[in-house]
C-alpha cells in the first residue's frame, strides 16, 4: 500500500514524481489551463477545462485512489516546477495489470521528461506491485504519446476503431501492452 502523503520517486537530478497535495491545485490548474495546447486535442474537454475548485476535487480523488490502493497518480516536477501528470491508477489486482496515462505541459516537451518518468513508474509497478502487464491506449494520431510507448518497449497490439469522441469527431485508439518478462529482458 502506498502512502499518498509521502510517496515520491526520484527519476533523476531534474525530475521527481510525487502524489499531488491540495496545495498543488493552483499550479496544476494553471498548467492544465494555459500550457496544454498539444494535450487539448487528445483529451476530452472535461479533462482540460476544469475550474480551480474542480482541480482541487480532482486531486482529492487521485489521493483517495492512492490511499485505497487502486494504484498511483503523480505530478511530474521538473527542476521544482510542476510539468505534467502521470498515472497508473486503474490497477486490476486480480489480473496483475494497470493502465498508464499521462500528459505533459507543452513548454516541457522535447526533453525526454515523459519517457524517463514513465520508465521509473513502470519499473516501480513491476517491482513493487508485482504486476505482470502495463497497458496504454492513445489516439492513433497522437504521435508523441505513441513514441513514448514505443521507446519504452510497448508493443502495439491492435487498434480500436472510433474509440473516443474528441473535438467533435470519433478517433481511433492504438492499444499497447508491456509485459513484466519483456521489461526484465530490456
Amino acid at each position: 500500500m502506498v502512502d499518498a502523503s509521502t510517496f515520491r520517486l526520484t527519476v533523476d537530478d531534474d525530475v521527481e514524481l510525487r502524489v499531488m497535495a491540495e496545495s498543488d491545485a493552483g499550479d496544476f490548474h494553471r498548467l492544465n489551463s494555459t500550457d496544454n495546447g498539444g494535450m487539448k486535442q487528445w483529451l476530452p474537454a472535461r479533462d482540460t477545462e476544469r475550474t480551480l475548485e474542480e482541480t482541487r476535487d480532482f486531486i482529492a480523488q487521485l489521493r483517495a485512489g492512492v490511499a485505497e490502493d487502486k494504484g498511483i497518480a503523480v505530478g511530474i516536477w521538473h527542476r521544482g516546477n510542476l510539468a505534467g501528470f502521470l498515472d497508473a491508477q486503474r490497477i486490476k489486482w486480480s489480473h496483475r495489470k494497470t493502465e498508464l496515462g499521462f500528459w505533459l505541459g507543452t513548454s516541457f516537451e522535447g526533453n525526454g521528461i515523459m519517457t524517463r518518468s514513465c520508465r521509473k513508474l513502470i519499473d516501480h509497478n513491476f517491482r513493487e506491485f508485482d504486476l505482470n502487464r502495463v497497458e496504454m491506449e492513445c489516439a492513433t494520431g497522437n504521435t508523441r504519446s505513441r513514441q513514448v510507448a514505443e521507446r519504452l518497449g510497448f508493443i502495439q497490439e491492435g487498434t480500436m476503431r472510433q474509440a473516443a469522441w474528441l473535438n467533435d469527431l470519433f478517433v481511433d485508439y492504438a492499444i499497447y501492452g508491456l509485459l513484466a518478462e519483456d521489461w526484465k529482458n530490456s
